[in-house]
């Protein structure tokens, strides 16, 4: 197999600079010169077209994996944490883990807590509606993001701030300076075990028609999640869930006024539902992704 090595010439990024934003015009002029740039990571695939063809690159696997490693973290309760994650999991060992986790995630439970999220925008919403004015993530993005999971979870909602916070220390991860920030991250992570391993000892004296109960009965099945399973998997969806849905707030805040639909969204809060369902499906996917070969 022939080997080419990065043609030099490429743009290179500095990705670990702060200030690098994969929007910003230094990126769009790299796309329209060639398919790639070159980064400390590795390369930076710019363009659709080569995208598509690598990320289903039967050679190239998912590249998240060995995130930690790569900043010297291999041991200890984050790398394991992030070492189960069903996204980090390879071949059968993946399709296993989708297999059990995806009855939880089942279209009646949560259309039943539909009537109970729209209740809850609609109850952010009126909190500032007197003023008219608001500081859409402090006041609507972040706990709507929380309360959420908390529902979801059947966790108290009063904990909402605890769980952003803590979410948002865990997040500090996915940044170049993890190391760094190993310690706070951690502790974090022991926080959202806590409440993981509370929600799990509830739903076993206590068993109710929801997501965490589905998983919990899992664990009887021959072959279902073991004890260390179930609980890295409620980790994970504490944090991912406020992850994503303050990111699909994030957007919506920075299209807000981007479009006549704006005006009808600041004056009518019944649109609210809607205006967040298409936050969570607009750009609902992370600004990069990354494969390794080998």
């Amino acid at each position: 197999m022939t080997t080419r090595t990065p043609d030099p010439a490429a743009p290179f990024f500095d990705v670990a600079d702060p200030a690098f934003s994969v929007t910003s015009a230094e990126v769009r002029r790299a796309r329209e010169a060639g398919w790639y740039a070159r980064t400390s990571y590795g390369l930076a695939v710019l363009r659709y077209d080569q995208v598509s063809r690598l990320i289903r690159h039967p050679a190239l696997r998912q590249g998240s994996r060995l995130w930690p490693a790569h900043h010297g973290i291999t041991s200890g309760p984050f790398a394991d944490w992030w070492a189960s994650w069903v996204l980090n999991l390879e071949d059968e060992a993946h399709q296993r883990m989708r297999r059990l986790l995806s009855p939880a995630f089942s279209r009646r439970i949560v259309e039943a807590l539909r009537p109970r999220f729209g209740d809850l925008a609609g109850e952010l919403a009126d909190s500032f509606a007197g003023a008219g004015r608001c500081e859409f993530m402090a006041d609507f993005a972040e706990p709507y993001a929380a309360r959420v999971i908390a529902i979801l979870l059947g966790i108290a909602e009063d904990e909402w701030r605890t769980i952003a916070a803590e979410s948002a220390a865990v997040g500090l991860a996915m940044g170049v300076r993890i190391r760094e920030h190993l310690p706070r991250i951690e502790t974090a992570l022991a926080a959202l075990y806590d409440y993981a391993d509370t929600v799990i000892a509830a739903r076993r004296r206590d068993p109710r028609d929801d997501l965490v109960t589905s998983l919990v009965k899992s664990q009887a099945d021959d072959g279902g999640l073991t004890a260390a399973e179930l609980r890295d998997a409620l980790v994970l969806l504490i944090f991912g869930g406020h992850r994503r849905r303050a990111g699909g707030r994030r957007r919506l805040r920075h299209h807000r006024d981007r479009a006549a639909g704006s005006l009808r969204l600041r004056r009518r809060y019944s649109l609210l539902p809607r205006a967040l369902r298409g936050a969570g499906r607009h750009g609902h996917g992370p600004d990069r992704a990354g494969r390794q070969a080998g």
